[in-house]
């Protein structure tokens, strides 16, 4: 099965998990307990996809809850899979509140650097565009860089977010915005090259099949460099478009 974005950081943060509960006498919910269990191939979209507003309430507490900080990662997956465009802003404000502190915190920086892609996923399923011009802001190293670091360490990690971004962009079906953003960022030497196959599968399957064909095809099958070309022969504004 397909891994969830940024794999590495799911299958990093589960081997450190705290199996600790929501630090109340109420039961944990079947979105909570997915959340806080170890998935080494990732969160299974089919699993998750349908899950309500309801179901993803005690997800968006938990964000609020630091003891809870290695599950973030899993709670925002599980968010952007259900898709629920009422989540969105609880995830702006969860991105705001701890943008700070995910320069100098693991598990935070990888939950926040997770936000954009849960972002794309429901950008995708309401077809909001309002979303996919905030990817497109987000996309920006300036955008998360922070006044207050202004070292190398603090660059990459505002770079970091500004990938991710590209991600969740790629992850809402916007083909044109994406590819426009990935060659602005190579011009300035900005985009990570390692990501491309990445960003050029998303935007491939994505546009023809939606997200659930995106996880349910086999990686194996992709031919990145065949993806590439018919998107740059697409777009007659790339500086490699075909005359």
């Amino acid at each position: 099965m397909r891994s969830v974005f940024f794999a590495y950081c799911l299958v990093f943060a589960a081997s450190t998990l705290a199996q600790s509960g929501l630090g109340d006498d109420r039961r944990d919910s079947y979105a909570v307990e997915i959340a806080k269990s170890v998935w080494p191939e990732g969160i299974s979209y089919d699993d998750v996809r349908d899950f309500s507003p309801d179901d993803t309430r005690q997800l968006i507490e938990l964000l609020q809850n630091e003891d809870e900080k290695t599950h973030w990662v899993n709670a925002i997956t599980i968010i952007g899979f259900a898709g629920n465009i009422s989540d969105i802003e609880p995830l702006l404000q969860f991105m705001e509140q701890n943008s700070e502190s995910a320069y100098k915190d693991f598990y935070t920086l990888r939950a926040v650097a997770t936000v954009p892609f849960a972002l794309g996923c429901i950008g995708y399923e309401n077809d909001a565009n309002f979303i996919r011009e905030r990817l497109v802001s987000l996309s920006s190293a300036q955008a998360w860089r922070r006044s207050a670091d202004k070292s190398s360490q603090g660059d990459s990690v505002a770079l970091e977010l500004a990938q991710a971004s590209v991600i969740g962009l790629a992850m809402s079906g916007d083909v044109a915005r994406t590819m426009m953003v990935v060659e602005r960022m190579r011009a300035t030497r900005s985009w990570d090259e390692g990501l491309n196959n990445m960003v050029l599968e998303i935007v491939e399957i994505v546009e023809s099949e939606g997200l659930e064909g995106y996880y349910s095809n086999d990686p194996d099958d992709f031919d990145a460099e065949q993806v590439e070309e018919e998107q740059v022969d697409k777009d007659p504004s790339s500086s490699n478009a075909r005359k």
